[in-house]
């Protein structure tokens, strides 16, 4: 007994336990075409008996045979009953290979690549799935040029050669200039021989219209931007308006051809699916520190620069002195193909770090001299090139003047300065020229960016002023933003602006290069302000060097705004010989000019200078007078919520405990106005501070969980660690010692990340303090000696000695009370000691004075009084044994 196809079809289907309707869901076709199968109306095409196989849950030995008896012509070949495959669980007999006439492989006309592909496992597996999607007709890979779009396509093509019964075809449209060349090209690749007398597109349409074919078209980006030509043929005149007409003929009546292609940009045809590719993985910069060069290999970019490497230059090893280079060059052409084969052929001629060398400098270094090598291809400037010409002139000159932005940019920016309109930027989007995120920014490719700019230098108004133009958007926003820095809006400011923060580096770059005094000096408090509250500490004294050497030959105040910029981050690197003479220089400058505003800021960071070098007396009448200046320039801000809080700690640190907590409660007024989340836990933990020393113990208590709750909100690292240490003062005081270690040390961890020297030693001290209280005497000697240390290199003689007092009582609990009591009367002597600093030691003094002879007592005070402090810290410095 014979069964016909569709008889077959109903019985493995009812063999499953499944309906018409269930079958049809498995495969996506209607219940009725499933009705139509068994009732051996229709045959189904290749794809759909592929899916037919899977849903019936065939065996893979199966699934070859089955498919020739499903695209078997009509009347059906006849197969035994018996020969049916049954459920999984049943003995399954395969389907007789006799019954199936024979039929030859389908012809599949692909380039065979000359070397094996790296990588794209990824790409290769999402776009067979849609190619295997009967609702995907039309997929195009959409990159950049030189992403490594034909090659994808083309072995991505031949993992399909089972699917399409009438075969594979590559067509190359590199040379069809117009569309109107499209239908010759491809029917020389598919092997239709053309009638001179009928229209080209509709006998390929006529021949393509009941074929299983793939076709894969490559670089179609050229057929886009040719000028529309009239209609010479019906299939012209149906999809009028059309810029690709045959390839919409094709897709409305070939329904068994699929269409893969590659551009530049998306097709725009109906029924279009889009892949867009991006470059190989490359080794994030921490990866090439900590991965062996196999390794690295694991990153398919630097796979394919080793195999291109190894193809010019056999037996290629890539040394650890050279990992480091490979991972930078795959990072700064983004893992772009043809960028890193061009880049590897200098192998044989340089050393990979002179390649990077080479590359930022420029992409025209990125050529080949290869033969078999396209002409488009043969270096990255040609493989722009070719794009550029693809634009329209306001396209043009909206890229070449995108080249100003570093990092990416949001639409804003590029309409304000490049004169983008949305419509241009959508276009250079569609054209893999601009990238465009999903949090609404923008960016160009290293590569596309360098070439866009040679095109910008070339007229050099435009490039100096579109580079000013940038300037003036970044650094204009930042001084309009400056005051919100204090306020609650400060983290969002702060993170907009690290997201543009390579914006920020160019534009004031560009002024310093181009010496534009009037615009540095508008910029440069905005600048200290965002640097320093981003602790950006050594990039910010870089930048203001920078400036400072590009006005030298200046006067007046913007070289003072420079100095005062230097003076600044000096300081908060702990550098404060270098800051006093930076900062002096500065005021010298901004006096001539009588500039009140940069007074204000010169006088403020003086005298927090001189007060962290323990001149108390010098640091109140700077402090005052940057105070009073800024009451007459009308700048609250700095009045009272710099100038006051110092003038503040410097009566803190002279003992008058009340006046320091009058003026604290002032500030606090003030900044609770003002909403400023960051300055009001700041100024919380100094008033307690002040109430600590008043030992009203549980209002300052209060007033530091007030502050760790705001810390929770504002997610600060410098307040939180501030508001730690004030916690683990406070349960030191409390002679909760365990708690005050943990407070202590939950600061320091945070205070290390921050580099920031003059609350690191107070935090360091503390923890050292602690750590003695609990009889750890090893980690007080760790802490203490290395706030000895920073603080000496510091010039921190308050810190200093707050270290050595902290060192004497480890003397003393080591039972070397000579010793403890040198130590002690030195702190004693300093007149940089603060208040408390002193009150302790001459605690600890009267204590150690019973344990030493009078005689002895003497000897040591005769020697105190005799040896400079800087010798004695020297001695200490040398005998610690802290490694």
């Amino acid at each position: 007994m014979s069964a016909s196809f569709g008889e077959w079809l109903r019985r493995r289907r009812k063999a499953l336990d499944l309906t018409q309707g269930g079958l049809a869901e498995r495969v996506g076709l209607s219940a009725s075409a499933i009705r139509k199968l068994e009732s051996d109306e229709r045959r189904p095409s290749r794809q759909v008996a592929e899916l037919l196989g899977v849903a019936l849950e065939l065996a893979p030995q199966d699934r070859e045979p089955f498919l020739r008896l499903a695209r078997a012509a009509l009347p059906p070949a006849a197969v035994e009953a018996e020969a049916i495959p049954q459920p999984p669980d049943a003995h399954t007999p395969p389907l007789p290979e006799n019954d199936i006439r024979p039929t030859e492989p389908p012809p599949v006309r692909l380039p065979t690549p000359p070397t094996a592909l790296v990588g794209r496992e990824r790409e290769l597996g999402e776009i067979g799935r849609l190619l295997r999607d009967p609702q995907c007709r039309l997929l195009t890979l959409v990159g950049a040029g030189g992403i490594g779009k034909t090659r994808l396509a083309i072995h991505a093509a031949a993992e399909q050669q089972t699917a399409f019964s009438d075969g594979l075809f590559f067509v190359a449209m590199a040379g069809a200039p117009t569309a109107a060349l499209m239908a010759p090209t491809i029917a020389a690749s598919i092997g239709l021989s053309l009638f001179g007398v009928g229209n080209p597109e509709e006998q390929v349409l006529a021949h393509l219209q009941n074929k299983q074919v793939l076709l894969v078209l490559d670089n179609l980006e050229q057929l886009l931007a040719a000028p529309a030509e009239p209609a010479t043929s019906a299939v012209q005149s149906l999809y009028q308006g059309s810029s690709l007409p045959l390839l919409e003929g094709i897709l409305q009546q070939a329904p068994g051809v699929k269409l893969l292609a590659t551009s530049r940009e998306q097709l725009n045809l109906p029924g279009e699916w889009v892949f867009d590719l991006q470059g190989l993985p490359t080794p994030p910069p921490i990866a090439e520190h900590q991965t062996s060069g196999a390794g690295l290999a694991a990153y398919s970019s630097v796979a394919l620069f080793l195999q291109t490497a190894r193809r010019v230059q056999s037996g290629f090893t890539l040394a650890v002195e050279e990992q480091s280079a490979v991972a930078r060059l795959c990072r700064l052409v983004e893992g772009m193909p043809l960028a890193i084969e061009l880049a590897a052929t200098w192998v044989r001629t340089l050393t990979c770090a002179e390649i990077v060398a080479e590359l930022e400098r420029s992409i025209d270094f990125l050529t080949t001299q290869a033969r078999g090598a396209p002409e488009r291809h043969r270096s990255m400037k040609a493989v722009f090139d070719h794009s550029w010409r693809l634009l329209t002139p306001t396209e043009q000159r909206a890229l070449r003047r995108l080249a100003v932005f570093r990092g990416g940019f949001r639409r804003d920016a590029a309409q304000v300065v490049a004169g983008a309109s949305l419509a241009s930027l959508a276009s250079l989007v569609g054209k893999s020229l601009v990238r465009h995120s999903t949090h609404g920014r923008y960016e160009l490719h290293e590569l596309v960016r360098q070439y866009a700019a040679a095109h910008l230098a070339i007229d050099e108004r435009e490039k100096a002023a579109t580079h000013t133009q940038h300037s003036d958007f970044y650094l204009g926003r930042l001084q309009q933003q400056c005051q919100a820095l204090r306020t609650a809006q400060q983290a969002q400011v702060l993170a907009n602006f690290i997201a543009e923060a390579d914006n920020v580096r160019t534009a004031w770059a560009w002024l310093v290069a181009q010496r534009d005094g009037a615009r540095i000096r508008a910029a440069t408090l905005a600048m200290i302000d965002l640097y320093d509250w981003l602790h950006w500490f050594q990039e910010g004294d870089d930048i203001f060097g920078r400036a400072a050497a590009a006005l030298t030959s200046t006067e007046g105040t913007p070289l003072g705004a420079a100095l005062l910029g230097q003076g600044v981050f000096a300081c908060r690197f702990g550098r404060y010989a270098a800051a006093q003479h930076l900062l002096a220089a500065s005021i010298a400058h901004v006096q001539e000019c009588e500039d009140a505003v940069f007074m204000v800021a010169a006088r403020y960071w003086q005298a927090a200078v001189a007060y962290n070098r323990g001149d108390y007396g010098q640091a109140h009448q700077w402090a005052n007078e940057s105070l009073l200046l800024a009451e007459q320039i009308g700048d609250a801000w700095r009045a009272h919520a710099d100038a006051r809080n110092l003038l503040a700690l410097i009566a803190l640190a002279q003992g008058d405990y009340p006046a320091a907590e009058q003026m604290f409660q002032q500030v606090l007024r003030f900044l609770r106005n003002a909403g400023s989340p960051s300055m009001t836990i700041v100024c919380l933990c100094n008033l307690s501070r002040a109430l600590r020393l008043q030992r009203a113990f549980d209002v300052a208590q209060a007033l530091l969980d007030e502050a760790l709750l705001l810390c929770k909100q504002v997610g600060d690292r410098w307040v939180t660690a501030l508001t730690l240490a004030g916690l683990g003062q406070l349960a030191y005081e409390a002679g909760s010692f365990a708690d005050a270690q943990r407070r202590f040390e939950e600061s320091l961890t945070l205070m290390r990340t921050l580099n920031e020297t003059w609350n690191t030693t107070h935090v360091l001290n503390g923890a050292g303090y602690a750590a003695l209280a609990l009889g750890d005497l090893r980690r007080a000697q760790l802490r203490l000696y290395e706030s000895l240390k920073l603080a000496t290199q510091a010039e921190l003689p308050p810190r200093l000695l707050d270290a050595m007092l902290g060192l004497a009582q480890l003397a003393a609990a080591m039972g070397n009370s000579p010793h403890a009591l040198t130590l002690t009367l030195h702190t004693l002597c300093h007149p940089a000691a603060p208040q408390e600093i002193r009150l302790r030691a001459e605690r600890l003094r009267t204590s150690l004075a019973n344990d030493v002879a009078p005689d002895e007592l003497a000897q040591i005070e005769a020697s105190v009084a005799a040896t400079p402090l800087a010798d004695v810290v020297s001695t200490l410095l040398f005998n610690a044994n802290i490694d």
